[in-house]
């Protein structure tokens, strides 16, 4: 289970987001590990940046912020409003 973490004075609180308590992401994170597994996305510089490397599209996804789980940012950017075409064609590419 995924948790974001903020850290107040000398105490770390942790809060899991809505859509995890709602199972909303659970099958969308299945699906970023399967694009990662079928090299579908790719990591570059030492997980600090994640990249589409389909055949026709060879471009930067996001960059990763410092201390920041990859896995997760890459399933809340492809479940975003910017990202859902994203999702849609990588799950195509999977699919046939």
């Amino acid at each position: 289970m995924k948790f974001l973490r903020f850290r107040d004075g000398n105490n770390t609180l942790q809060f899991r987001p809505a859509s995890t308590l709602l199972g909303i992401s659970n099958t969308v994170d299945g699906e970023v590990q399967l694009f990662f597994d079928k090299g579908l996305l790719t990591f570059r510089k030492n997980k600090k940046e994640i990249w589409f490397n389909t055949p026709s599209n060879k471009t930067r996804m996001l960059v990763v912020p410092f201390n920041e789980d990859p896995l997760y940012l890459a399933t809340s950017y492809l479940q975003s409003d910017e990202g859902i075409d994203s999702l849609k064609m990588l799950e195509n590419l999977v699919e046939g």
